[in-house]
C-alpha cells in the first residue's frame, strides 16, 4: 500500500533526478525519460528492499547514458556506408 511518504519520497526522487539530468543533457524530454525510470526502480526497490544508496543508482545510469551519448557521436561522425554502395549491393 502506498502512503504519504512514500508519495513525498517518489517525488524527491524523481525532482532530484530531472534536476540532474537536465543539468548534465539539457535536454528535457530525456530528463523526463530517465527521471521516471529512476524513480520506479527506487520506488520498487523500497518496497522489495532498502535502497542503501539512491544516488549510486542514479549516477550509473548518469554514466550509462553519458557513455551512450559519446558513442552515438562517434556513430553520427562516420560515413554513411549505404550512400557509398552501388545499386543491387546487398548492404551489410
Amino acid at each position: 500500500m502506498i502512503n504519504d511518504q512514500k508519495i513525498i519520497m517518489a517525488t524527491k526522487i524523481y525532482l532530484k533526478s530531472y534536476e540532474q539530468v537536465l543539468k548534465e543533457f539539457h535536454d528535457p524530454t530525456f530528463a523526463t525519460q530517465v527521471a521516471t525510470v529512476v524513480t520506479m526502480v527506487l520506488v520498487k526497490e523500497e518496497s522489495i528492499q532498502p535502497v542503501q544508496n539512491p544516488l549510486f543508482a542514479l549516477s550509473m545510469l548518469l554514466q550509462n547514458a553519458a557513455s551512450t551519448k559519446k558513442q552515438d557521436k562517434k556513430d553520427t561522425k562516420k560515413p554513411d556506408q549505404a550512400a557509398d554502395q552501388k545499386d543491387g549491393e546487398t548492404h551489410d
